[in-house]
């Protein structure tokens, strides 16, 4: 049964990436989390190491958790930019929106004149 749930898994997440593929802010944040773990690793590593209980990590590792950290601040920048662009087009088409609103199109044909109003002492009574 435990192969046929994986294969149902497998393909459930198919189905799923491939209707709702990923936005490129959700694959930045993957990218960012990936990143993250990597220099996470390095410092519980030279963590355990200063307190005597692990070894310390090597040159690899170091470069490897250092280049971690430059694309991690490169993600940032991007999801930055796109955050900023986002608002941008949110703002503007907020400010589009509301000036339709104020904007009322006068037609050719309509009756400019105001309309009749009732004064306070009138009684209205429909004939019955």
């Amino acid at each position: 049964m435990l192969p046929f749930k994986n294969v149902f898994d497998s393909a459930r997440t198919n189905i799923t990436q491939s209707l709702f593929p990923k936005s490129d802010r959700e694959i930045l944040i993957e990218n960012l989390q990936k990143k993250s773990s990597a220099i996470e690793k390095v410092l519980q590593k030279q963590s355990a190491a200063l307190s005597g209980g692990g070894t310390a990590p090597t040159t690899t590792e170091l470069k490897e958790a250092l280049t971690a950290a430059q694309e991690s601040q490169t993600i940032i920048d991007t999801l930055k930019e796109a955050a900023e662009a986002q608002n941008t087009v949110s703002e503007s088409l907020i400010q589009k929106v509301i000036s339709s609103w104020s904007e009322k199109p006068v037609s050719e044909g309509a009756n400019l004149q105001p309309s009749p109003s009732i004064p306070a002492g009138c009684n209205l009574v429909c004939p019955e």
